[in-house]
C-alpha cells in the first residue's frame, strides 16, 4: 500500500512538473518570446504594359531584368525622325520668308515652297504616328517580355510585365497576434532558395483591415533577390525591440 502511494505521488509530481513546464513555455510563447515566425513572400506591384495601337513592334530598348526610369521608352520611337523633320521644316520656313521679303515671286521661291509643304506633311504624319507602347509609368524593372521586335501587336494586347523594384516582404498573421504588431518592429528574413543568407528589415506597413492581418517588411539591403512571389521565412521581433 505504501509503495502504491509512493508511485502515485511520483506520477503526480511528474505530471505537475510537466504541467508547470508546459505552462511556462506557453507563457513564454505568448508573452515573452522575442521573435514571432511567419511565412512570407517577396512582394512587388506588377503591371502589364499594353499596346495602344495595332502595328509591328520596333526595336526593343530594354530586355528582361533591366531597370528603367519614369518616362523611359521600352521600344524605339519616331521621335528622332520627328525632330529632324521639324528642323527641316523650320529651315525651309525661314528661307521661304526671306525670299518672300527680298525677292518676291520666283522659280527658286516656288521650289522652296514645295519643300516647305513636303516637310509640313512629313511632320503631320510623324506626329499622328503614336508609339505602339506607352513610356514607363514609374521607376522599375522589366520582368517579362510577351512580344519582341518585329512581332505584330493589337490594341490592348499585353507586351511587357513590369514592376516597381522594391525590397518588400509580405506576410499574413493571425488576428490573435495583431495587438503585438506595430510599424517599426525589427525583423529578419530568410529565403529557402538562398540558404545561409539572412536579411534584416523593419515592419513598414500593417493592413488596417483586421480580418486580413497583412503586413509588409521593408528590407534595407540592395542584394535581396528581386523575384516577386519567391517564398520567404520572416521572424518579427515582438519583444525586446
Amino acid at each position: 500500500m505504501k509503495l502504491e502511494i509512493t508511485f502515485r505521488w511520483k506520477y503526480l509530481s511528474i505530471a505537475l512538473v510537466a504541467f508547470c513546464l508546459l505552462s511556462a513555455f506557453g507563457y513564454w510563447w505568448t508573452a515573452i518570446r522575442p521573435y514571432y515566425p511567419v511565412e512570407a513572400i517577396l512582394a512587388a506591384p506588377l503591371r502589364e504594359i499594353r499596346a495602344e495601337e495595332n502595328g509591328v513592334l520596333p526595336e526593343a530598348l530594354l530586355q528582361e531584368g533591366e531597370a528603367f526610369k519614369l518616362g523611359q521608352l521600352f521600344f524605339a520611337s519616331n521621335q528622332d525622325k520627328l525632330n529632324q523633320a521639324k528642323f527641316k521644316l523650320d529651315q525651309n520656313m525661314q528661307q521661304y520668308v526671306y525670299l518672300q521679303n527680298e525677292i518676291g515671286s520666283s522659280e527658286v521661291m516656288d521650289q522652296v515652297l514645295s519643300e516647305l509643304q513636303k516637310w509640313q506633311q512629313k511632320v503631320a504624319e510623324l506626329e499622328k504616328d503614336r508609339p505602339l507602347v506607352p513610356a514607363a509609368p514609374f521607376d522599375g524593372i522589366v520582368l517579362q517580355c510577351f512580344k519582341t521586335a518585329g512581332e505584330k501587336t493589337h490594341l490592348g494586347e499585353p507586351v511587357l510585365l513590369i514592376s516597381k523594384q522594391q525590397n518588400w516582404v509580405e506576410a499574413e498573421i493571425p488576428e490573435t497576434m495583431l495587438s503585438k504588431m506595430r510599424v517599426g518592429l525589427s525583423a529578419s528574413v530568410k529565403l529557402p532558395s538562398y540558404p545561409g543568407k539572412t536579411w534584416v528589415g523593419k515592419v513598414a506597413w500593417i493592413s488596417p483591415l483586421a480580418k486580413h492581418g497583412k503586413l509588409k517588411i521593408r528590407i534595407y539591403a540592395d542584394d535581396l533577390p528581386f523575384k516577386p512571389g519567391l517564398t520567404a521565412k520572416a521572424s518579427i521581433k515582438i519583444h525586446g525591440s
